[in-house]
């Protein structure tokens, strides 16, 4: 800012001219383009130094005034701590019974918290029970879902090798393939109920009517569809008869030995 000003003052000395009456005056002063620039961003500079030292300048009032009514704040609350500890002191010593009364106080309930922290030990070790249940639970529910994903792994792969088996029949017929699974998932629910664990459930499974056989025909249609798409669409267009009777069967129109399969 010194060498602006000294180069200001400087210009200003060679701006001056002897007038009619001998007095100075000065001449109108020209600057160029480059001079005006110079001009223009020491001006900036000057004005974003000062913007700056404001702003710093406030952000120290600023910060002043909160510690200062930091400390006023503190200066009430240990004023209005030293007239209640002044308080509790002279009701101390004024009344040795209410203190006896206060530690019976205090021992009952020292021996009242004794007791709820025992019923939380407890409900701690309940919850920890629960919580290795329900973890146990996970660890079953993972394990069936994988063998789930194993069991859709070797139907996909048992329907793949049905489909490479199919192609050396010769215009097999829809209505028997089906009458053949409806016996398969027949046999299948009747071999169930011998597993350990679920004879009275699969019991009442091997007994199921036609129509809720055919309705499970139905869901494993669905189901192999709509996983294996891919295969679905291999088949139907190696069996175009397979094609029209499952959208008879979307109808409700494909009937078998057991009722109808869609």
């Amino acid at each position: 800012m010194s060498a602006v000003a000294t180069a200001g003052g400087a210009e200003s000395a060679d701006n001056l001219t002897m007038g009619e009456d001998g007095q100075p005056s000065r001449k109108k002063r020209t600057r160029n383009a480059t001079q005006m620039e110079h001009n223009r961003v020491a001006q900036q500079k000057y004005r974003e130094r000062k913007k700056l030292e404001n702003r710093d300048l406030q952000q120290a009032v600023d910060m002043l005034t909160a510690e200062l009514a930091a400390m006023k704040a503190l200066e009430m609350r240990a004023a209005t701590l030293e007239h209640a500890h002044r308080a509790l002191g002279a009701q101390l010593a004024g009344s040795e019974a209410e203190l006896a009364a206060l530690r019976v106080e205090v021992a009952e309930k020292n021996a009242t918290i004794s007791r709820q922290v025992d019923q939380l030990a407890g409900q701690s070790e309940t919850i920890a029970s629960q919580q290795r249940v329900i973890l146990d639970q996970h660890a079953k529910l993972r394990m069936q879902e994988e063998i789930i994903a194993n069991l859709k792994e070797r139907l996909r792969v048992n329907i793949e090798d049905a489909y490479n088996s199919a192609h050396q029949l010769v215009n097999p017929d829809p209505a028997s393939v089906c009458a053949k699974m409806h016996a398969a998932v027949r046999t299948a629910l009747e071999s169930a109920k011998d597993m350990e664990g679920l004879q009275d459930t699969l019991q009442v499974l091997s007994k199921l009517p036609d129509s809720m056989v055919v309705e499970i025909c139905k869901n494993i249609l669905r189901t192999c569809r709509d996983l294996w798409p891919d295969l679905a669409a291999r088949f139907d267009a190696r069996f175009p008869q397979f094609a029209a009777c499952a959208a008879r069967a979307s109808a409700g129109s494909c009937a078998t030995a057991g009722g109808t399969l869609g």
